[in-house]
């Protein structure tokens, strides 16, 4: 009964283990580094958190308001043929609809994408300052007086 066991739980994590795709290079560590929670500082501005999914990464960012966090938006990385494309969802922007920025270039500390189209932000870029620090960039193309950036610290 024991073995039993031992196989189904085996087989199970393997499971859930190969469901998800691996990432592709040249970009596996930079989204390795990405999961997790990021936040500027604890109970004060805002915070993402990044899981890995069966279709690259899925997240979500929070914005600290009274005493709590309330989620803003719906956020994840797509690995779709080999490319990297990022969405982003607020209810109360678009009509609700998802907006892509496909990535427009990378570093091996950097990972920049773009949406021309867009009305803003046109840009979101994600720049690991190491592992533990992370800076976003959220920039307009045509008007620079919305653009914005803040480091968010791993916790």
């Amino acid at each position: 009964m024991k073995q039993l066991t031992l196989i189904f739980i085996l087989s199970v994590l393997f499971t859930q283990s190969s469901c998800y795709r691996s990432y592709p290079e040249p970009y596996a560590n930079l989204l390795q580094t990405l999961e997790g929670k990021w936040e500027e500082s604890p109970g004060v501005g805002y915070r993402e958190v990044w899981e890995r999914s069966h279709s690259g990464l899925s997240g979500a960012g929070f914005m600290h308001s009274g005493n709590s966090y309330s989620q803003t938006e719906k956020i994840a990385i797509i690995i779709d043929d080999e490319k990297l494309i990022y969405t982003a969802r607020v209810e109360s922007q678009n009509e609700g609809r998802t907006v892509q920025f496909p990535l427009k270039s990378f570093s091996d500390s950097s990972l920049v994408f773009v949406n021309p189209h867009h009305d803003f932000p046109n840009l979101i870029a994600y720049e690991f300052l190491s592992d533990s620090l992370l800076k976003i960039r959220v920039e307009g193309i045509t008007d620079s007086t919305m653009n914005f950036s803040f480091v968010l610290k791993r916790h």
